[in-house]
């Protein structure tokens, strides 16, 4: 864990560092910056609902996500500290790394 990642990162009142979120591969292992995130209902215990996307390529499948402990996205990128206290049923979007992130209405394909 690096000096600027908290030991806890609260969402909706819970301490999710070690919970689980979806990263697509294309931030996961191409290194691409995660503009996308979104926020659906949990369906596991460990699950945050929490989806995170470079929005550049299409995720249409499986292989395109990996879990990530939501601690690491935070280290990657310490910008989704912010939203990360939202509900489901958020949507968050920015048009680069360096942007802010702003809602967006939120769509369950």
């Amino acid at each position: 864990m690096s000096d600027a990642t908290p030991s806890e990162i609260l969402s909706q009142g819970y301490d999710i560092a070690d919970s689980a979120a979806i990263v697509c591969t294309h931030v996961a292992k191409d290194g691409l910056p995660i503009r996308l995130a979104r926020r659906d209902e949990p369906v596991h215990d460990v699950d945050t609902g929490w989806q995170f996307h470079c929005d550049v390529h299409d995720h249409a499948g499986d292989d395109d996500a990996v879990v990530w402990a939501v601690r690491t996205i935070v280290e990657k990128d310490p910008t989704v500290l912010a939203i990360l206290d939202n509900p489901p049923k958020s949507a968050f979007r920015r048009e680069s790394k360096d942007a802010d992130w702003a809602p967006e209405p939120y769509e369950n394909e």
